[in-house]
């Protein structure tokens, strides 16, 4: 056989040996991303979710649990995430400010049970219905490891809700917080925020809806989010957002005072008996 033959065989070999140290690491949705170690499947995964590499986390099975590691190479069952995880506990502080004015008071977690009256234009069917009181069924917001201590602050750990209703990773959003305090978000038409027992405010040609987002809140950079404002990822510890409603060519406020001095005075865990890697303080 020829020299180039030999040549052609090992490059041959070198590429199919190159190609199948690919392995297939499970995200979230349950699709696979491809990558040769963790640190490449961090950055794969980062990168698709526009966040940073040192939020996610890269999951081996072994044997009946599933445990976070670090490999230069990947043999087994491997699946990839963001923070915040069960054993994280972060906060950040929020504001509201409607027509420049500041939101003074709080919000505070909801009652879990909502009644729900009969409809307005009915009313209940007394002919029909022998059922004392005007309740027509009653909703239950369960807790989902999101929420507040009426102190301006969102609370994140996701450990203290039930394990079929908890919340982890890219699925910690800022829409579990509204449910937990009460405020009622609607996307469709246009965006729109009602505060409990409260005015409702929506986008419209003149005034809309923003939320201003510091990652930490000493930066001075700032990303501003006019829709799907629910779906804002709560993976940020130390983070500052501020939503206002205002006219649209109207600067972000800035943070309450208050809330950005609780946000100081609270710490940020994280889980496996690690820090949070959080990069503010």
């Amino acid at each position: 056989m020829t020299k180039e033959f030999y040549c052609l065989m090992i490059s041959t070999l070198a590429i199919f040996a190159w190609h199948m140290s690919l392995q297939p690491i499970m995200t979230p949705d349950g699709s696979f991303i491809m990558a040769r170690n963790t640190k490449q499947a961090k950055a794969i995964f980062a990168n698709m979710n526009n966040i940073p590499e040192h939020l996610t986390v890269t999951f081996q099975k072994k044997g009946h649990a599933t445990l976070p590691t670090d490999s230069i190479g990947l043999f087994g069952q491997w699946s990839i995430g963001a923070r915040p995880i069960v054993g994280d506990h972060i906060h950040m502080a929020i504001s509201f400010w409607i027509h420049g004015k500041p939101r003074e008071h709080a919000e505070h977690d909801r009652n879990p049970i909502q009644k729900i009256p009969y409809e307005s234009a009915r009313g209940k069917d007394t002919d029909i219905c022998q059922v004392e009181g005007n309740t027509a069924y009653q909703k239950v917001w369960p807790h989902a490891g999101v929420h507040t201590h009426c102190d301006g602050l969102i609370h994140v750990h996701p450990w203290s809700a039930p394990r079929t209703l908890r919340k982890q990773g890219l699925n910690v959003q800022l829409g579990l917080w509204f449910d937990q305090v009460g405020i009622q978000y609607r996307e469709y038409p246009t965006v729109s925020i009602q505060f409990p027992n409260g005015p409702k405010y929506t986008s419209n040609r003149t005034h809309a809806w923003r939320i201003a987002e510091k990652t930490c809140f000493k930066n001075d950079d700032v990303n501003i989010y006019d829709h799907h404002l629910d779906y804002i990822w709560l993976g940020h510890a130390y983070a500052s957002y501020v939503a206002w409603f205002d006219i649209i060519e109207s600067k972000p406020p800035s943070a309450m005072n208050r809330h950005i001095e609780n946000l100081q005075q609270v710490d940020a865990h994280g889980a496996f008996g690690k820090p949070y890697p959080q990069q503010c303080l």
